[in-house]
């Protein structure tokens, strides 16, 4: 039997450790197989399900570069057909406009939202009623809000992409 120590488990957080660039390696075999293995009726959902847990993978990754250097946006979705993107602003048009700084009531803090009738959805999938909205500005404190729209700028849009 092992102990837990030798496989970087800490049972007090429930978390274990593994190095930035084994992390790193298995997310990206993870995006070239999926891409290589697309079909139509079966394309990877942007935010939805498994993906919130491969990009919070990413954001760990990530928040381990150097100060200065870009994110390695190999680790996210892509505008290619293996992805699925949410069908609502401000991913429709892949600019991030439709998305407005807002803080939410209750200790929610601030976050990029989108509001329909009553309700509201933040882009890091809170959801919220009209009620609990307030308008803010300048950058949110929500970083999974920030990414998504930090990606939406870096990721280009296939009629963006140049033909190779």
């Amino acid at each position: 039997m092992h102990s837990n120590d030798e496989f970087q488990y800490d049972p007090k957080t429930d978390t274990v450790r593994v190095s930035r660039r084994d992390l790193a390696r298995l997310l990206l075999q993870f995006r070239t197989e999926l891409e290589n293995n697309a079909s139509e009726d079966d394309q990877w959902r942007h935010m939805h399900d498994y993906d919130v847990s491969f990009e919070r993978l990413a954001d760990a990754v990530n928040s381990g570069s150097r100060p200065g250097t870009e994110p390695d946006e190999r680790l996210r979705c892509k505008r290619t057909p293996a992805y699925k993107w949410p069908d609502l602003p401000p991913y429709q048009n892949g600019n991030g406009t439709g998305a407005d700084p807002a803080r939410i009531t209750g200790g929610y803090g601030t976050h990029y939202v989108v509001m329909f009738r009553q309700t509201g959805r933040a882009l890091c999938g809170l959801n919220f009623t009209r009620e609990e909205h307030r308008k803010s500005t300048g950058t949110p404190d929500c970083a999974v809000c920030v990414r998504e729209m930090d990606l939406m700028a870096a990721i280009p849009r296939p009629e963006e992409t140049p033909a190779t």
